[in-house]
């Protein structure tokens, strides 16, 4: 945690003073609906944070064996052609 003395060595002044002015209420857990904690199985994300705008979906999830299967589809791809090109240069 920053504390006070540790943002004006930090050359946070002006923010050390605006905390020391307003100081911040303690905040519990994210799970009041407030902060929309009555959605299950979702995380929302608040206008106020994205300008406006709505928030980006998350990418869909690959199946972890995908890559594995492209790197050894590649590898025997690249081993057939050293392959052939090792027999056209014989």
């Amino acid at each position: 945690m920053w504390d006070d003395s540790l943002l004006k060595e930090s050359g946070y002044d002006a923010l050390a003073e605006h905390r020391a002015a307003e100081p911040r209420a303690e905040t519990g857990p994210a799970t009041q609906r407030e902060v929309k904690g009555d959605v299950a199985g979702k995380v929302t994300v608040s206008g106020e944070l994205t300008g406006g705008h709505p928030a980006q979906p998350a990418p869909a999830a690959r199946p972890p064996w995908i890559s594995w299967v492209v790197t050894l589809a590649l590898a025997v791809l690249l081993g057939g052609v050293a392959y052939f090109v090792v027999r056209l240069i014989r």
